[in-house]
């Protein structure tokens, strides 16, 4: 492929960033499929032991879960990745290495109505998993919810 015949947009973030991936199919028809009315998210709810950050704030609670996925983004570099936008002719969309990247914009510390049960913490997770993500930036986000019924998080 000589540099001509791709794209300026493409060129450009692929020399400032790094390899270029194009978006596969099932991907695309997710992507192409995707309105208000239908999210195609893929969300998944996690309980932790609470007491191994007993006396945690809810912030330093997020700060020591944003250190820890930090520490190990790299064994899964695809959630450093950014959605490309392709114009007619240049081919379907590409995922690209983030020009920058912000690990507070993914691991966010959630505020829930307070005194939540079981049931309240899966309707919260179900509205939750509706919300669009930002498609300028890697397209995945971790709450952390720091008081769970029975002392979790």
């Amino acid at each position: 492929m000589t540099s001509g015949s791709i794209a300026p947009a493409i060129r450009s973030v692929g020399a400032r960033t790094g390899t270029i991936d194009r978006v596969p199919v099932p991907d695309l028809c997710c992507l192409w499929a995707e309105q208000p009315a239908t999210p195609m998210i893929i969300a998944l709810a996690a309980n932790l032991d609470g007491d191994r950050f007993a006396g945690a704030s809810g912030a330093e609670l997020a700060d020591r879960v944003r250190e820890y996925v930090g520490a190990r983004l790299h064994r899964a570099p695809m959630l450093r990745r950014v959605l490309l936008p392709t114009r007619l002719g240049q081919g379907s969309m590409a995922w690209v290495d983030a020009p920058a990247f912000d690990i507070a914009e993914h691991v966010v510390l959630a505020e829930p109505p307070p005194a939540m049960d079981e049931a309240g913490f899966a309707t919260w997770c179900a509205q939750r998993s509706i919300l669009p993500l930002d498609r300028s930036r890697p397209l995945w986000r971790m709450d952390v919810i720091p008081v769970l019924p029975a002392g979790r998080v």
